[in-house]
Parts: C-alpha cells; structure tokens; sequence
C-alpha cells in the first residue's frame, strides 16, 4: 500500500504491537528493536 492507513489491519496491528513492545517476531525469532524506535510514513 502507498499510504499507511490502507495497509490491512494485520499489518497495522502488527506495527502497532512493534511499536508498543519494541520487538518483532520473523520466522520464529523475536528481535528486539533499538529505542528509540521510529516509523516514517507519508501520506498524500
């Protein structure tokens, strides 16, 4: 998607629990995420 906010929910969920937990889980490993933790997104 080209806008964040027409992501499907699984994705935005899914940032959402990044962002909140700082870690992510990609093929059955959690990585953790350095903090601070960004996200730039655009929209038009």
């Amino acid at each position: 998607a080209d806008e964040i906010n027409r992501t499907p929910p699984k994705t935005q969920a899914a940032l959402l629990q990044a962002m909140q937990e700082h870690e992510v889980t990609a093929g059955g490993e959690t990585l953790k995420l350095s903090e601070p933790f960004f996200v730039l997104a655009t929209q038009n």
